[in-house]
This record gives C-alpha cells, sequence and structure tokens, in this order.
C-alpha cells in the first residue's frame, strides 16, 4: 500500500511486456536470448501482479480475514486512512478495525472459496446500485461488458489465512480513466457522497455471503459467469469458456487439447 507507486510501475512494464510477440524473433529486432528473459519477466510480473493489472490507484478499502497475520498491512492501511474491513476472532483487537465482523478467522477452507464469497458480494452490492453484474473468472466483476471491480487474494491456505483486497469504482467519472482503460473499464457513476453508503451496502451483502455454504456461493458465481460460451485465451493458450467445475475452476474447451481446466491466471476475451 505504501509502495503503490512502485508498484504501478511495475504494472506499467507489465503492460509494455504484453505488448511483445515473443514467437516473431526476426520482427522483434531481438536475439532468442533476449525475447527469451523478457518472456521470464513477464511470466513473473503476471504472477505476482496479474491480479491487479488494471488497479490504477490506492484501493478505497483493505479486506482482512486475519488481522494478526497481516498486521503490516493492517498498520500501512491506517497510515494511508483506508478503511479496513475485517473477521475478528477472539484474539484481535477491534480498535485497529474501521468495520469489525466477529467471526472464527480459521474456519475458512481455501482462498478460492474466499474469493467466491467476496465477488458474489460485491456483485450482489453493485446489483442493488446499478445494473446487473456478471463474474469475469477468477476475479473481476463485470457491469455493462466493463470492468467495475477487481478482488486481489494473497494468502497460505495450508495455514488457514488470507487476505482479500477489493478495488471498486464507484465515483471515478469515464472521461477520467487512463487511455489505456477506455471502454474496458466501468465504474457505478455515482456522487463522492455515495462512497460512504456503497461501503456499507458492500458491507451488508459480505455478512450474508460469509454464512452462505459453498454449494450456494458456487451456483451464484455459475449464474453470473460472464465466459461461458464465450471464446478466451491466457498464457498457456485459447478455447471457449465451458463453465466453473465443482472446485472453483475454469472449464475451457480447446481445438487441440479438448477440455482443460485452470486454477488461476489472467483470462482475456477473445475476439470472435
Amino acid at each position: 500500500l505504501t509502495n503503490f507507486t512502485t508498484v504501478f510501475k511495475r504494472l506499467q512494464r507489465l503492460k509494455e511486456l504484453e505488448e511483445i510477440d515473443f514467437d516473431d524473433v526476426a520482427g522483434s529486432g531481438m536475439t532468442k536470448k533476449e525475447l527469451l528473459q523478457l518472456r521470464r519477466e513477464r511470466d513473473k510480473l503476471e504472477r505476482s501482479l496479474g491480479g491487479i493489472r488494471d488497479m490504477s490507484r490506492v484501493p478505497s478499502a483493505l479486506w482482512v480475514v486475519d488481522t494478526k497475520k497481516e498486521h503490516i498491512a493492517v498498520s500501512e492501511a491506517r497510515k494511508l486512512g483506508i478503511p479496513v474491513i475485517a473477521i475478528l476472532d477472539t484474539n484481535c483487537d477491534p480498535d485497529e478495525v474501521t468495520y469489525p465482523i466477529p467471526g472464527n478467522d480459521d474456519a475458512i477452507r481455501s482462498v478460492a472459496l474466499l474469493t467466491r464469497v467476496v465477488a458474489d458480494a460485491v456483485a450482489d452490492a453493485t446489483v442493488v446500485l446499478a445494473r446487473r453484474a456478471g463474474v469475469k473468472w477468477p476475479n473481476d466483476i463485470l457491469v455493462d461488458g466493463r470492468k467495475v471491480a477487481g478482488i486481489l487474494v494473497e494468502g497460505r491456505p495450508q495455514e488457514r489465512w488470507a487476505v482479500v483486497g477489493i478495488g471498486l469504482n464507484v465515483a471515478i467519472a469515464e472521461n477520467d480513466f487512463p487511455p489505456e482503460l477506455v471502454g474496458r473499464a466501468g465504474t457505478l457513476g455515482l456522487g463522492p457522497d455515495r462512497i460512504e453508503p456503497t461501503l456499507q451496502t458492500l458491507l451488508a451483502t459480505l455478512g450474508r455471503w460469509l454464512v452462505a455454504d459453498a454449494e450456494t456461493l458456487l451456483a451464484e458465481v455459475r449464474a453470473r459467469d460472464v465466459l461461458l460460451g464465450q471464446p478466451v485465451k491466457w498464457l498457456g493458450g485459447e478455447g471457449r469458456g465451458a463453465g466453473i467445475d465443482g472446485d472453483g475452476r475454469l472449464v475451457v474447451l480447446t481445438p487441440d487439447r479438448g477440455r482443460v481446466t485452470l486454477d488461476a491466471g489472467e483470462v482475456h476475451l477473445a475476439p470472435e
């Protein structure tokens, strides 16, 4: 959070590398070794920063599952005046959190399940505030085909903890988006005075979805799946979205490998 300027520069670097055709050695003006090094740099940046590639500013709120494990993130958020929303177990300090949610922070079974909880909650809140929202696997919320929210999950399931960041465009105007996001990013188009009520709506929907069972969460994500039947592409290939399996993985039908499942990674809608 406190080094977002540096992170943003790395995001710009990632986008620069994605413009390179690594298969066109002759046209690139570089050697195979140079292209290989750049490809590795791109893949590394994609793994570490791909989930926040479209985040152009510091988030407006921070969602934390275990404030003890993530005390540094909580401390940085408080320094920057960013509201902290967190599940508080009996060993947590409620004074560190802006919006505490009492609960057992060891009860979440996996990062994938938590992502579905938050995705359903954000989509639900967006429905209340705007039009029906869709979920673009694994972590984007779309309204009218444009991304209005993104979810970033960092955690260690084996240690039973995770941190979730939510970015939702509430009051930004369409003409304030950077040129590279025009036509891709969307906004709820509300006034600055609606930011706090929007946060309250999101908190209320989060509270409802946190107590929902895994099957209900998965069914709701499937119902909102914007990739179903659509051509998609990712670093490892391309195909057509065929739904989400029982473990929350994206199912894709490919022309050469048949049915494949994706655990994580950036997926793009491909042109017909």
